[in-house]
This record gives structure tokens, sequence and C-alpha cells, in this order.
């Protein structure tokens, strides 16, 4: 199985969210080093990829609504 790296410009496009956002769900760990992204080098400034697919069922998984799981306000 291949996996699909792209650049920080590349996933953002195809995750349809701003650079910055991705920068906040990595720091937030909603996407998890070297599982949804890794860097390109062994650097703290080395810039990263992501695995597209990975991403993609994370986001879903954490940000999909379910009606078991919807909490619903009292009045």
């Amino acid at each position: 199985m291949t996996t699909n790296w792209a650049t920080t410009r590349k996933a953002s496009d195809y995750l349809g969210v701003s650079e910055s956002t991705l920068y906040l769900l990595r720091r937030d760990e909603v996407l998890k080093a070297n599982i949804d992204w890794r860097r390109k080098f062994p650097s703290n400034k080395s810039g990263v990829l992501y695995d597209l697919e990975q991403c993609e069922r994370t986001l879903q998984a954490r940000f999909e609504t379910d009606s078991k799981t919807l909490e619903l306000a009292r009045a």
C-alpha cells in the first residue's frame, strides 16, 4: 500500500482547510505525529508532510456528528 504524502500547501487544498488550521490541528494533537504527518527531515525546523488519506479519516472521525453523541440543549 502506498502512502500519498503531501506538503502543507497541497494538504491544505486537499482537506479544504487553511495552512494555519493544519498547524493548529498538529499543535492540539488532533493530527498525530508519525500517523497523520511527519517531518521531511529529523529536525524541528524541517517542513512537514501529511498522509492525505489518513488525515481525512482522522478529521472525519473527529468531527462528524452522530445523533447518539450530540448533547441536547435543555431549556
